[in-house]
C-alpha cells in the first residue's frame, strides 16, 4: 500500500472513503507510515481526489500505468533491479518470527500529531475489518539498520486497532536482502519478501 511520494495512510484513507476499493486481505507498509505526520497532504493524496484518478480507475487505457512513460519506467527499472519473472522461486527471507498484535506495555510517549493519527487510523482499521478487511502491518526490508525497535507510536497504533505487526525488514536472514540504492530491494530480494509474507497470510 506503499506509494510512491505518499504513505501507507493516503491509500488508508482513499479506501475508508470509498475512493479505492479493498481487499480481503491489506499488507501495510509500516516504513512509509511517518510521512503521514506532516500536516501537509502529499501529492498523491490529492491527485486521489481529482477527476484523472478515478477517471483511470474506470477506464484502464487512462491509467498512469497504460502511459508510454510508464512502459518506458518499468523497463528502465527492470535494466536497474532485475525482472520480477527472472527472480523465479528463490526462497523467502529466512525468518522464524510471525506477525502478532504488539502486548500491552507501557505507553509510548506521543507527540500530540502522533497521538492524533493513531486514532485516526485505529478508526479506519477497525472500519475496514467491519467490512470484512484483514490488515497486517509490516516493516519490509530493509531494517532499521542500528537494531533499533520499531518507531513506539507504530506500535502503539497496531495495538489500539488489535492489527498484527511483523518486523520483516529486521528479522531477515543475513544476506537475504540485496537493495538497489539503500532502500529498495532487488528483483530476487523483493521475490524472497514475497514469499515469505504470502507464508505466514496463508497461517
Amino acid at each position: 500500500m506503499g506509494c510512491d511520494g505518499g504513505s501507507a495512510v493516503d491509500a488508508l484513507r482513499a479506501m475508508d472513503e470509498g475512493i479505492l476499493p479493498h481487499a480481503p486481505r491489506l499488507v501495510i507498509e509500516a516504513n512509509t507510515l511517518h510521512l503521514a505526520l506532516a500536516e501537509e497532504p502529499t501529492e498523491i493524496s490529492k491527485a486521489m481526489r481529482g477527476p484523472w484518478f478515478q477517471a483511470g480507475l474506470h477506464v484502464p487505457q487512462l491509467s498512469a500505468y497504460a502511459r508510454p512513460a510508464a512502459f518506458f519506467y518499468s523497463k528502465l527499472l527492470a535494466r536497474k533491479i532485475g525482472g520480477f519473472s527472472e527472480a523465479g522461486s528463490v526462497g523467502d527471507l529466512g525468518t522464524s518470527s510471525r506477525p502478532s498484535v504488539p502486548a500491552p506495555g507501557t505507553a509510548a510517549d506521543l507527540t500530540p500529531r502522533q497521538a492524533e493519527l493513531i486514532e485516526e487510523l485505529s478508526g479506519i482499521l477497525r472500519r475496514l475489518r467491519e467490512s470484512g478487511t484483514d490488515a497486517t502491518i509490516v516493516w519490509l526490508p530493509p531494517g532499521r539498520g542500528d537494531g533499533s525497535a520499531p518507531p513506539g507510536w507504530i506500535l502503539e497504533m497496531a495495538r489500539r486497532s488489535g492489527v498484527p505487526y511483523w518486523d520483516l525488514g529486521q528479522e531477515a536472514a543475513p544476506g537475504a536482502v540485496t537493495l538497489t540504492d539503500g532502500v529498495h530491494m532487488a528483483a530476487e530480494s523483493a521475490a524472497r519478501a514475497t514469499a515469505s509474507l504470502n507464508d505466514q497470510l496463508k497461517r
